[in-house]
């Protein structure tokens, strides 16, 4: 047991707690979304969770393109969400703003 589902949305000065994260071995789900001060180095402890399967990073706007290949190494992440967020080279790809991938896909509803 232990924390799956963690959701920390619209917290702009949320950049340096998420540094101890890293410590959730059991995380499934993280969103950050809304969460305007969040960068890269705040997320790359991020990219410790085995288990992390969803990453909700939409509206996260201070992310660069070098957050996916960050990403990269993490074996488990099948949803990614990147709308709105600083990341801007398409993955894959295309000219979109929006980066796609492959095993990647929207996050599920909010759970009520």
């Amino acid at each position: 047991g232990g924390l799956e589902h963690l959701r920390l949305t619209y917290l702009p000065k949320l950049s340096s707690a998420i540094q101890s994260l890293s410590s959730l071995a059991s995380l499934r789900l993280l969103s950050l979304q809304g969460c305007s001060g969040v960068k890269d180095k705040h997320v790359q402890p991020v990219s410790s969770l085995r288990a992390l399967t969803h990453l909700d990073l939409r509206g996260c706007r201070s992310t660069s393109s070098a957050l996916p290949p960050m990403l990269a190494s993490m074996q488990a992440l099948r949803h990614l969400h990147l709308s709105l967020s600083g990341v801007r080279d398409r993955v894959g790809g295309g000219d979109s703003n929006t980066p796609s991938f492959n095993k990647r896909a929207p996050l599920p509803p909010p759970l009520h």
